[in-house]
Formats: C-alpha cells, sequence, structure tokens
C-alpha cells in the first residue's frame, strides 16, 4: 500500500485521519493508493473510503501506542511512504518491543527479582545525564516545527544505547561480584525509563502514562530523577509480542477490501 502526501480526494481522507485523536497532526495530510498491482494507480472513491474507514477502527483492534509508532515512523512527513503488514508486524516486535520494551522490562523486572522492587542505591552518570538534558532540547524543537519522524528516531537511537549500557555494565553479573556497580547500573536504568516515558509521551501517551505512575513521576518537560528506595508497585509488559501469522490474516484482508 502506497501512502501519498497530497493527492485527489485528500480532504476527505484528512478529515477521517483527524478524527483519530490519539495521532498527532503531521505537516501533511496522507492518502493511500494501492499496491498490489500498480503503486502510482489511484484507487476509487469507495475503495478509499472503504480503506480509511479500516484504518480508523485499526486502534480498537491494536494497541494504540503501536499504531502510532508505525504510522509516525513510517508516514509521508516528507515523501511517500509504503504500508504492509509485514512492516508494521516487523516494527512492532523489532522496535517497539524489541528495543523499548525490552528495556524497561529487563531493567524493573530485574530490580523487583534482586532489590525486592525497590529502585537501589547510585549516582547520575554525567555522561547520560547531559545526553538526557540535550534530547528535551532537540526533541522539543523538532516536534514545535513538526518533525515527528525525525524526534521519534532521534529518541529510539537513545532508546538503542540504552539497551547497549545495560549490556555492557552486565548487572547480572555484577549482582554477585559488585553489588554496589550492580545497585548503580539499574539505578542509571530506572533515571533512562523515567526520561523516555516523558520524552515518549507526546508520541506514546498509553505507554508513557504506565510507566510514569510506576515511577511516580510527572509529564514535565525536563530530566526526570528518580529518588532510591522507591517502591515500584507490580508492573507488566508495555507491548505484546504480535505473531507473525497476524500478517497473512491481515493482508489477506486488505487484498479482499481492494479488490
Amino acid at each position: 500500500m502506497k501512502i501519498k502526501q497530497s493527492i485527489y480526494g485528500q480532504k476527505m481522507c484528512w478529515a477521517i485521519y483527524r478524527q483519530v485523536k490519539w495521532l498527532p497532526t503531521p505537516e501533511a495530510p496522507i492518502f493511500m493508493n494501492s499496491g498490489e498491482k500498480k503503486p502510482d494507480i489511484i484507487m476509487c472513491m469507495e475503495r478509499t473510503i472503504f480503506l480509511f474507514i479500516r484504518l480508523y477502527f485499526l486502534p480498537f483492534c491494536w494497541e494504540t501506542d503501536s499504531i502510532r509508532y508505525f504510522f509516525l515512523t513510517n508516514g509521508p512527513e516528507k515523501k511517500d511512504a509504503d504500508f504492509s503488514w509485514r512492516e508494521y508486524v516487523h516494527s512492532h516486535n523489532g522496535e517497539l518491543l524489541g528495543a523499548y520494551g525490552n528495556f524497561v522490562n529487563r531493567s524493573l523486572t530485574f530490580i523487583a527479582k534482586y532489590f525486592d522492587g525497590a529502585v537501589p542505591a547510585g549516582k547520575d552518570n554525567p555522561d547520560i545525564s547531559e545526553q538526557i538534558d540535550n534530547l528535551f532540547v532537540s526533541v522539543g524543537r523538532l516536534l514545535e516545527s513538526g518533525c515527528f519522524k525525525d524526534a521519534l528516531d532521534k529518541i529510539f537511537e537513545f532508546v538503542r544505547s540504552a539497551n547497549k549500557f545495560f549490556d555492557a555494565e552486565r548487572p547480572w553479573i555484577t549482582r554477585n561480584t559488585d553489588k554496589p556497580a550492580c545497585e548503580n547500573t539499574l539505578y542509571q536504568c530506572v533515571q533512562i525509563i523515567a526520561n523516555l516515558a516523558v520524552l515518549l509521551s507526546p508520541f506514546l501517551p498509553v505507554s508513557s502514562e504506565k510507566v510514569l505512575t510506576w515511577l511516580d513521576r510527572n509529564h514535565k518537560w525536563e530530566r526526570q530523577s528518580v529518588p532510591a528506595g522507591l517502591l515500584l508497585p507490580e508492573t507488566e509488559i508495555l507491548f505484546q509480542r504480535i505473531d507473525k501469522k497476524v500478517i497473512e490474516i491481515e493482508t489477506d484482508k486488505l487484498k479482499t477490501i481492494l479488490q
């Protein structure tokens, strides 16, 4: 499916798109036409309406944060883009769940298991704190200019570096060999998670609200600090893995719509 920036019928499509209250308003309206046979052939108006009705109800079938993430990172902010269920599932399982969700889950689960759910003591890492401060500035500017994809890309670069930090510090080993180092690692991970929740709140409001509630933080657009000793409530997995069977099922449904 081809996602167009501005084509015939965009006013009608834009009006429908705007009804999805969970999605921030991009710079340009989007238009989708069939890519099953020839990508540049515009669908007839009836198919366009039918397709957008299905997209309108998408958030009721799947996690809204997941839908938001995919369309914001793959949408036609600056050029035409493609939508496919294969790409959507891979985006969800690989980035949203595999990178961000995994970092949050592995960190908080580790604290629950080995520290009785209490945030361990530690000191802020100056380099990471500086990265977070810079992110609030740069992401804020990108949001103000409507560059949502660039803003999310910048945040997820930091998410990937956070996972590398966790792996490099190896808390599963230091908990037995160097407990203070282990405590400091998990303390720093909690600080990262709290700040990611705020930075991602304009894009992923549902999951961000969960994390901020767990860490007793607010939405203030500035570097957050979680105190050592904070007792975490029972947490849950932020994002559920999507079975790859969904790709074939939803693709068949889409083909039926486009026939």
